[in-house]
């Protein structure tokens, strides 16, 4: 429980730190974990992609 709640923290401060934070996101960090972190990482890898 103390590792879902750190890695959850850890996120979603990452997330604000890099711009990307918005409730959404944090929402899917502490509900889905590391498959939430995963589709973030995905996504603006996508994001980036599809921009440069």
């Amino acid at each position: 429980m103390i590792y879902w709640v750190l890695f959850g923290i850890w996120t979603t401060v990452k997330a604000y730190h890099l711009r990307r934070s918005n409730v959404a996101w944090v929402a899917l960090f502490f509900v889905l974990n590391v498959a939430g972190y995963l589709l973030h990482k995905i996504y603006y890898w996508f994001k980036v992609e599809r921009v440069a």
